[in-house]
This record gives C-alpha cells, structure tokens and sequence, in this order.
C-alpha cells in the first residue's frame, strides 16, 4: 500500500504533480545560474537574485525525495523497504541518470577538444567551478528526479479514488 505523501500540505500523488515538481527542480536550477551570471556579468550586488531559485531548488528537491521516498534503501523505518518492482524502478532511474550524466559530461569534453582548435569561447576557472557544481547538482537530484518522473500513477489508488467519486454522486 502507498503512503500518502503532503507536500506543504498538498497531496502528490499524481505522475502531473510529480511532474511539477521536477520542472519546479530545473527551473529552479536555471534561476540560479541566471541570477549568478546576471551578477558577474553586471554587479556582485545582483547575488541576492539567487536567493528565490534556491529556496525553489531546495524545495522541489526536499519535495521530489519525499515523494519517492518508498524506493530508497535509505528510507526511515516508518517508511516500508522497496519491494522487488519498487527495486527495478529504483534501478531503472539510476541506469538512467548514468546515461544522461555520461551524455552531458561527453558533450562537454567534446566541446572543449573542439573549442580548442576552432578558437571559441574558453570557459574561465569561475565558469569551470559553476560547470562543477552543475555536474554535481545534477548526479544528486537526478535519480529522484528520473523515478518522480516517470513512475505511472498507482492504479489500485485511481481505482479507490473513482470508486470514492462513484459514491459521493
């Protein structure tokens, strides 16, 4: 059986609002990279923009890992331990990220060898340091990230939810 998991007193429990929240991960990613940039492109005073996309960062993220709680082996032990199907999603999502991570980390080892020899633009040790820290976001919100995302809805409980609108008709 699931839990039912509240978000700020919100029920998640639909692959949508899952969904949300992983789009309300990245964005938040974005506003923060934007915000940073902002600043060093314009005024250091500008950090303070970064603010609101970490707090949506840290939100989404605390959210996405508290919706997909039942498939980590790090889970409370108020929280079941996965079963074997719970296992393969879990399994699933970190073959996944692997493949995206090893994408984007390739893609960025090309384009240095390329940038190289053609002129381009060269990233300095700030950027370099940022590019790290986006690496390193990204293989820790990934995984939940991966599972929020593509775990269908659980279709006993849309089948206890229609039988419940049945009823009250």
């Amino acid at each position: 059986m699931k839990r039912e998991v509240k978000i700020m007193a919100i029920k998640v429990k639909s692959q949508a609002g899952r969904r949300m929240l992983v789009a309300g991960l990245y964005a938040g990613y974005g506003v923060v990279v934007g915000a940073l940039w902002l600043a060093q492109a314009v005024s250091v005073g500008l950090v303070g923009l970064a603010i609101p996309g970490l707090l949506l960062l840290g939100i989404c993220h605390w959210s996405i890992s508290q919706a997909v709680l039942e498939y980590s082996v790090w889970a409370p032990k108020s929280v079941a331990r996965p079963d074997e199907r719970q296992a393969r999603v879990r399994d699933r999502g970190f073959v996944i990220s692997y493949q995206v991570l090893s994408g984007v980390l390739c893609l960025g080892i090309l384009y240095g060898m390329v940038a190289g020899d053609q002129h381009w633009w060269h990233p300095t040790a700030g950027e370099w340091k940022a590019a790290l820290f986006g690496a390193l976001l990204l293989s820790a919100t990934l995984p939940s990230a991966v599972i929020a995302w593509l775990e269908p809805d659980d279709p006993q409980e849309i089948g206890d939810e229609l039988v419940a609108q049945q009823k009250r008709a």
